[in-house]
């Protein structure tokens, strides 16, 4: 079944994967990947820090003001904000 998400109930496949050893990135090893489970948004982060900030950006308008701001949700659709 389509359809836009429920915004008072949201499924998120969450991926998380590392470095290998001696790899020559710098920051963290840890790289994710979180999917809107049934749609086709997606949306990769370089670290578990940038992920957080995401999550804080989106839900915390949800506290004030019921809604993601249009921002949060652009961004998890991958598109440029």
């Amino acid at each position: 079944m389509a359809g836009s998400p429920n915004p008072d109930y949201q499924v998120y496949l969450l991926r998380l994967w590392r470095d290998p050893a001696g790899s020559p990135r710098k920051g963290s090893p840890w790289h994710c990947s979180m999917e809107l489970v049934g749609t086709d948004q997606r949306r990769g982060f370089a670290d578990v820090e940038e992920l957080a900030a995401f999550l804080r950006a989106r839900y915390a308008d949800r506290e004030d003001e019921g809604e993601p701001s249009s921002a949060a949700t652009a961004s998890v659709r991958g598109e440029a904000s």
